[in-house]
């Protein structure tokens, strides 16, 4: 069981720092809730065939096998993770600008979006880090602060799906790229009121420091069960569009879907703190697995709207939980002067190969189905081996996980 109770009042220019990177994370998820909930069904009602759209969306995640890494050596080396965070930000804008052709073509999408996956894939690693240094120093927790992603991505997913309608605008329109071009150029001036950490300043990171730290068993371990639950969330967070459309479902249902999984999410992380200081964060990180499995198979016997929004229900779990406690352990683990490390090898092996191995089973999978409910049967099979990972570190595990770093 982890300690957050040391909390004590906080200053107005603390309360102010918090703010900012509330903000930023509020913003930030308003951009990814819109891109990777719309843009595969952009895809499909484009034309593009299951595979072409896990070929596209998998982009993201191959240059998450190391993009990540580089740019957080890079951040915990230079200490200077703001001024890394507004460059992608930056640079994440202008990738977006030919998706606003309506006459883009496949080759055109397929360079484009290397290019913004190229720069937006680390962005969290980073902003996560910053997240759990500054939270911890305030007194606070990750769970506050992850909560304000989830009321962005709550307001992005309910509001835009039935914007849409209203408008005319069909799923193929290229208005979704001038919204996220909006959303990004604001979450850029958001970064540029974070301020750079100086209180982890020491001697400059090595890689021989990263390679020491890859050898802690409880950290390999935790790793693996994280690669294999992002694989089994990859039909929902890629394909949740395709399947409105396959069940003859509006927007208006996709938004309501996801809106209902980012609503619970925020009441999820507001009692992440509560359950953290009675549980260890790897019996959160078991119920989050167990309960995803349920939710996946439930999604596979649905028909209707009603039924399908409800079990979202469960998403608090999927991501909240889950993400806020993986977050919080893998800091944790970390010695001084890794922290940005730390989490970009947490992004790397979820965001990166955990999405890159669903995303494509899944591709492969819908095509030879013809159907793409069919696939969260896989996907709750799948959250077998996180399980009894998760199982084997709260029972079996005899290694004390942070005390064999030596800082």
């Amino acid at each position: 069981m982890r300690n957050f109770s040391n909390t004590r009042l906080l200053t107005f220019p603390e309360l102010e720092k918090l703010g900012m990177i509330k903000s930023f994370y509020f913003f930030i998820h308003i951009s990814f809730a819109i891109i990777l909930t719309y843009f595969p069904a952009y895809l499909s009602a484009n034309g593009y065939s299951g595979k072409q759209i896990a070929f596209i969306t998998s982009i993201g995640f191959v240059l998450g096998f190391f993009i990540p890494l580089v740019f957080g050596f890079i951040a915990d080396r230079t200490q200077r993770p703001a001024l890394i965070l507004r460059l992608l930000l930056l640079m994440t804008v202008v990738s977006l600008l030919p998706f606003l052709s309506p006459a883009i073509g496949y080759t055109l999408i397929v360079i484009s979006y290397f290019f913004y996956s190229f720069f937006n894939v680390p962005i969290m690693g980073i902003a996560d880090s910053m997240a759990t240094a500054q939270a911890k120093e305030k007194g606070s927790d990750y769970g506050k602060i992850r909560m304000w992603a989830s009321l962005g991505w709550f307001i992005a997913v309910s509001g835009f799906g039935i914007i849409m309608d209203r408008l005319g605008f069909g799923p193929e329109s290229p208005g979704l790229f001038a919204v996220l071009i909006i959303s990004y150029s604001i979450v850029f001036l958001v970064s540029l009121t974070l301020t750079e950490r100086k209180a982890e300043t020491q001697d400059r990171l090595k890689l021989r420091d990263i390679k020491k730290f890859m050898k802690n068993r409880s950290f390999v371990i935790f790793i693996i069960a994280v690669i294999f639950h992002y694989a089994s969330m990859s039909p929902f967070g890629i394909f949740i569009g395709p399947l409105v459309q396959e069940l003859e479902l509006s927007q208006s249902v996709l938004g309501m879907t996801a809106g209902m999984a980012s609503g619970v999410e925020v009441l999820t992380l507001l009692a992440f703190g509560w359950l953290a200081m009675r549980l260890r964060l790897e019996s959160i990180l078991l119920t989050a697995v167990l309960l995803t499995s349920l939710r996946w198979f439930l999604i596979s016997l649905v028909s209707t709207a009603t039924p399908l929004i409800l079990i979202q229900g469960l998403h608090g779990a999927t991501a909240g939980l889950f993400i806020a406690a993986a977050v919080t352990f893998a800091g944790e683990l970390a010695p001084k002067g890794m922290k940005v490390s730390a989490q970009m090898i947490l992004a790397l092996a979820g965001a990166g190969l955990g999405n890159l191995i669903g995303v494509n089973i899944t591709g492969i999978l819908f095509d030879y189905f013809g159907s793409i409910q069919r696939t969260f049967l896989v996907s709750a099979s799948i959250e077998i081996i996180p399980a009894i990972l998760l199982i084997y570190m709260i029972f079996f595990d005899k290694q004390k996980a942070v005390s064999t770093l030596k800082e």
